[in-house]
């Protein structure tokens, strides 16, 4: 469970943070956050003891990507990603950058982003000039993140009334969930976890979701 800091900088963060008491909780900073405030926001979420989820989603040539993913490594946070439609050298070139930076007390997780939430099959079609479906085209890029070496995937899972975002993790083990956001009983709640399975070999694609409430 990640609870996403959408705020515009430091100062609202950190009041939001001990205003409610959650030092310590999994944190996931994005675009907003971070590119504003940059080190001093990671910094005192570790601190804090935060598990941090860094949402940068790069997407960019290989080279570029490698030597920005160096960068990020020196933060020693536990997640970053990259948008897998970046194919599978950039994907590589990532994972390799953060292994360099790995010790034997951390090694930052890669995951791959594969098709945004706010995509649908007409977007993907005229947009993007894709052929697939959504769920065809998430399944593909899943499969393509794992053969690259992404530790997991961020994408789209439905099912019955509930939108999440999942993070796959390696072909028949469990996946924890980094969805900042989820629609249930008719309202938006955070920290809810999902756990779903993955079956890459299934000739079919099929996505088998089993939902954990945290809460």
């Amino acid at each position: 469970m990640y609870l996403a800091l959408d705020f515009p900088d430091y100062n609202k963060t950190k009041n939001f943070i001990e205003r409610n008491d959650l030092q310590g909780v999994p944190v996931k900073v994005g675009m907003e956050l971070f590119y504003k405030e940059g080190s001093k926001i990671i910094n005192y979420l570790k601190e804090q003891n935060h598990s941090i989820f860094l949402d940068l989603k790069l997407f960019d040539i290989p080279t570029t990507v490698e030597r920005a993913m160096h960068n990020l490594a020196d933060f020693e946070v536990d997640f970053v990603n990259v948008h897998a439609l970046g194919g599978s050298e950039m994907i590589k070139r990532a994972k390799s950058a953060l292994q360099s930076k790995s010790s034997s007390n951390h090694e930052t997780k890669l995951l791959a982003v594969t098709i945004l939430t706010s995509m649908d099959n007409q977007i993907i079609k005229d947009d993007l000039g894709l052929s697939l479906t959504v769920n065809q085209e998430v399944l593909r890029l899943a499969k393509l993140s794992e053969s690259s070496g992404a530790d997991g995937v961020v994408c789209s899972v439905r099912h019955s009334y509930q939108h999440h975002h999942v993070a796959y993790v390696r072909p028949g083990r469990d996946a924890r969930c980094l969805r900042d956001r989820v629609r249930a009983r008719g309202r938006r709640q955070r920290g809810v976890r999902a756990v779903v399975r993955l079956d890459l070999s299934d000739h079919r694609g099929a996505v088998v979701p089993a939902y954990e409430r945290t809460r």
